[in-house]
């Protein structure tokens, strides 16, 4: 029988909590929730919709459904047409609502997929398989294609070759960690603890493949893809880290042209010159002194679509420029460019009779006669359309790559001369980059390619400049898979070019420039 004067604490009959903590029989910490998650649920993955009811009201029908949501921040450019389908831009954060659907039955059939070609297999927990999934719907997509558009040409040889490696469904685990964490605003995306974790099983299964004699091609494969993890968050040093264990790795095994996996071969190339062209330094997996003064050979003719203004061409843009709804000024540009460009390229000849100075006046003049066209065509005119956008990229771009090589500026300075067009580091340039929908860049790979590779250096480790990164990685790797050789020229040309400056302009040394400070090798 009840004491009526008993004074212990009783129930609050109208008590609240969180439908997730009742559905698991946990104790809801609401206490420290102010219209936001309670303790438990900010833990949960995926992150579940806050919801509060009356202890015992909980709606179980969602928990027994396969398909989970995963929200995330939402971001949107100056363009709010942008046919991006990934809100991965990170500028002006909204509220408005975006989702991705996890289905942990299609990410179950994929672990288990991945599981029977790998002797370390991952618990098929349904965290594990919604990470999995992820992987495939967005990761995949985000790595093989521009616009992340499907890509069958590049899925079917990429995807393969990806998961070809014994430890790479670990990696995807972790790549859709670190995705997931940038998609919902987290800054250092490789320093959450689940991030953490998984790196740190993947780096112990690596010095286990070290230890085996077949094990190195294994190895590098998979160092390979923590570099461009590493790079894509900004995780400077531990990707250089990583650099330095493929180089030893690579002298282990003979060399780059002992290495048996051709796609890896290709893949090391690749991340060597990108890295040399981001950083403005010498090449570091291959020797710098067998490049520096030698083309890579070209196949002629190579297809319109993937015209550059790193390569010759027997056609100029200018008779081409229908090809791409190109203006008459963003043509006339990018043959300029171009010019300038072969000069460099050929200095080295013994029969080329131009000197340095003679570079640096002929790129003085160019600067100033596109500068002048960009007065002309923004006085009182806001660039609107598709095709205005792209001319003035192409021309923010022009301006910066002249200016370096007039004034023997390396693009990564972060203090260029006054009388100049300052180099690209204004919020300006990227509002007007990525006003272009991704689809358009991606008709012309050779075009959007140089861009890029002329904004990297000076883009320093943020948002902005992860994101391009990542974009110039890719742009480079759908042109490798059509023709490796073409991308490869594009790369060692800007790369060229990058050293003509710094050799010319008497910046040498081990030191690596960047927007965020100096790196020692």
């Amino acid at each position: 029988m009840q004491n009526a004067s008993y004074s212990g604490k009783k129930r609050n009959p109208r008590e609240t909590a969180c439908t997730e903590c009742q559905k698991r029989k946990q104790k809801c910490k609401a206490g420290n929730r102010e219209n936001g998650p309670c303790y438990w649920c900010a833990r949960r993955y995926p992150p579940v919709e806050v919801n509060t009811s009356q202890i015992g009201e909980a709606n179980n029908s969602q928990a027994a459904h396969d398909t989970l949501q995963l929200p995330i921040q939402q971001h949107e450019t100056s363009n709010p047409s942008h046919d991006d389908p990934h809100p991965a831009h990170f500028y002006l954060p909204t509220k408005k609502p975006c989702t991705i659907q996890l289905n942990h039955t299609f990410g179950t059939t994929l672990l288990t997929s991945a599981n029977a070609t790998t002797p370390f297999p991952i618990p098929p927990s349904r965290q594990n398989c919604e990470l999995f999934h992820f992987f495939h719907q967005y990761v995949i997509p985000t790595l093989c294609s521009i616009d992340s558009s499907p890509s069958p040409a590049n899925e079917s040889r990429i995807v393969p070759w990806m998961m070809n490696s014994s430890l790479m469904p670990k990696i995807a685990l972790l790549a859709s960690v670190g995705a997931r964490s940038q998609m919902q605003g987290v800054l250092e995306p490789a320093r959450c603890p689940d991030a953490l974790v998984i790196k740190g099983n993947v780096l112990s299964l690596l010095n286990r493949l070290l230890k085996e004699n077949e094990g190195l091609e294994n190895a590098m494969h998979a160092v390979s893809h923590l570099v461009h993890l590493e790079w894509y968050w900004g995780e400077w040093n531990s990707m250089w880290a990583h650099m330095r264990g493929l180089k030893e790795m690579l002298r282990l095994s003979g060399g780059m042209g002992r290495i048996r996996d051709e796609t890896l071969r290709w893949q090391l190339i690749l991340t060597d010159y990108e890295l040399a062209c981001c950083f403005d330094q010498d090449l570091f997996l291959q020797q710098p002194q067998t490049y520096e003064h030698k083309a890579q050979p070209l196949p002629v003719p190579y297809p319109e679509v993937f015209n550059s203004p790193l390569l010759e061409f027997s056609t100029p843009f200018i008779e081409i420029r229908e090809t791409w709804s190109l203006s008459l000024t963003a043509a006339e540009i990018l043959d300029e460019v171009r010019a300038i460009t072969v000069s460099i390229l050929s200095s080295s000849f013994p029969d080329f009779d131009m000197s340095a100075k003679e570079i640096r006046t002929k790129a003085k003049d160019i600067h100033v006669r596109i500068l002048s066209k960009q007065q002309l065509a923004i006085e009182g005119n806001i660039p609107q359309t598709e095709s205005e956008l792209i001319t003035s990229t192409i021309t923010e771009a022009a301006l910066a790559y002249t200016t370096s090589i007039s004034t023997l500026t390396p693009l990564s300075s972060t203090t260029p001369p006054s009388h100049f067009s300052s180099l690209i580091t204004q919020q300006a340039f990227y509002t007007t980059l990525w006003s272009v929908p991704l689809s358009r860049w991606k008709e012309m790979p050779g075009i959007f390619l140089w861009i890029l590779l002329v904004a990297c250096p000076s883009s320093g480790n943020n948002p902005h400049g992860r994101y391009l990164k990542r974009k110039m990685t890719v742009a480079a790797l759908g042109m490798a898979v059509e023709d490796f050789d073409l991308v490869r020229a594009c790369l060692n040309g800007f790369w060229r070019v990058g050293v003509w400056v710094r050799d010319a302009g008497g910046v040498g040394g081990e030191e690596v420039a960047s927007g965020d400070g100096v790196f020692e090798l």
